[in-house]
């Protein structure tokens, strides 16, 4: 079973299926074009489920006539966290909360131990 990889892929995910919406390809095509098992693993790639090898990355660009470029996310600035669009959409409170939620709790220098 897949299982959600992380904001990053979920981004690249997101970046694929819009280029391949716009490219007029569906799942099943596209999978074969790769040479992928199934249509189902396009769609865990779309959905952030499954990371994807970077030469079937180059692959699907070539294959939807896109820059591999528009495929990445940029990084997110140092400290800040690149958020899915979902996330995204939320208000800014809402964000700093899922923000401070994934980021676990901040420990102080003075907390920490060293347990060499």
């Amino acid at each position: 079973m897949a299982v959600f990889q992380g904001a990053f892929y979920a981004e690249v995910g997101a970046r694929i299926r819009a280029a391949r919406d716009k490219a007029g390809i569906t799942q099943a095509a596209l999978a074969r074009a790769l040479g992928v098992k199934s249509r189902t693993s396009v769609t865990n790639i779309e959905l952030g489920r499954q990371p994807i090898y970077l030469h079937l990355l180059v692959k699907v660009a070539a294959v939807l006539n896109v820059a591999i470029s528009t495929l990445i996310p940029e990084p997110a600035p140092p400290g800040k966290v690149n958020f899915p669009r979902k996330v995204r959409a939320l208000d800014s409170a809402k964000q700093e909360w899922v923000e401070r939620v994934i980021s676990g709790p901040v420990v102080s220098p003075s907390e920490k131990t060293n347990d060499h």
